[in-house]
């Protein structure tokens, strides 16, 4: 829902006509929407800021539009540090998730 921009929104909820007070459940002082939940508020930027450190990508916190042409590369590099961390491990692959991503991922037991 949230990648598709159907999230319910306080601005969103407001554009369908409904009486609700626009301001962000989790800060209080602006209009909530998608990017404001998920990039500009304050927890939300500093947790896309480690996970781009963590992957050692040098770029700055951006909106919903323009993620998309990151987040493969991301992906990638995700996926080559699991598989980099597990090399030599065993894998359980307990549950139907995990089994699809070992699969998916190449992970051997």
């Amino acid at each position: 829902m949230t990648v598709l921009d159907r999230l319910p929104t306080k601005n969103r909820l407001i554009a369908f006509g409904l009486q609700v007070d626009g301001l962000c459940v989790l800060c209080r002082r602006v209009m909530e929407f998608c990017d404001q939940l998920f990039f500009q508020f304050d927890f939300s930027k500093k947790v896309w800021e480690e996970i781009l450190r963590l992957f050692h990508l040098n770029r700055m916190v951006m909106c919903w539009d323009s993620k998309f042409t990151w987040a493969p590369r991301l992906r990638a590099r995700i996926k080559e540090t699991v598989r980099l961390r597990l090399a030599g491990r065993k894998v359980s692959k307990l549950g139907d998730g995990y089994s699809q991503i070992c699969y998916s991922w190449n992970l051997e037991d």
